[in-house]
């Protein structure tokens, strides 16, 4: 974690040293953690569109599935003074806008391309309702409270709704 250049090294790594062979469909998704609200995500985002193009051009007969980052609850109240005071406010609102950029940026180039939309997923509640908010004159999206079990992980029924979510872009994703 925290070293989302060297993931997407290493998925193509894996593909291209023999994993290509046995599987079917691949999917390539960094984690929450990988963003900063300093993160070149415009670069970040141009290594993993290189990378599984041209996996897709060497490789035709395996479905990659891309996939969108997962996000972060959107800590507020106690949450983010608890945070402050414990010196792990580093992962807030400005994160969660760098991770909607490169979502954004995923949603834009696979839309209708074997996509698998995490963050959609994680920040939809069930009543149809996004989780998100605002900063510094940024929309973003966050991971829904109900889904949590804490800031950045599913508790049992987010994973439920998760899995599902998955299946459903696997199965999109079978020829």
């Amino acid at each position: 974690n925290e070293q989302p250049l060297g993931k997407i090294q290493d998925f193509d790594h894996a593909l291209r040293s023999g994993l290509a062979e046995h599987v079917d469909v691949a999917i390539m998704k960094l984690c929450y953690i990988d963003f900063r609200s300093d993160t070149d995500v415009d670069a970040l985002f141009a290594a993993y569109r290189d990378t599984i193009e041209a996996l897709e051009r060497d490789f035709p007969d395996i479905t990659i599935v891309k996939a969108t980052v997962p996000l972060m609850t959107d800590r507020r109240g106690l949450s983010k003074l608890k945070a402050r005071i414990s010196g792990n406010d580093r992962f807030g609102p400005a994160e969660n806008v760098a991770r909607e950029r490169f979502n954004t940026l995923v949603r834009e180039r696979y839309a209708g391309d074997h996509l698998f939309d995490v963050a959609a997923a994680e920040s939809t509640a069930p009543d149809g309702a996004r989780s998100g908010g605002r900063h510094d004159g940024q929309d973003y999206f966050a991971l829904y409270d109900g889904y949590a079990s804490d800031p950045g992980h599913l508790n049992a029924q987010g994973a439920k709704m998760a899995a599902a979510a998955w299946v459903r872009a696997v199965a999109g994703a079978v020829r």
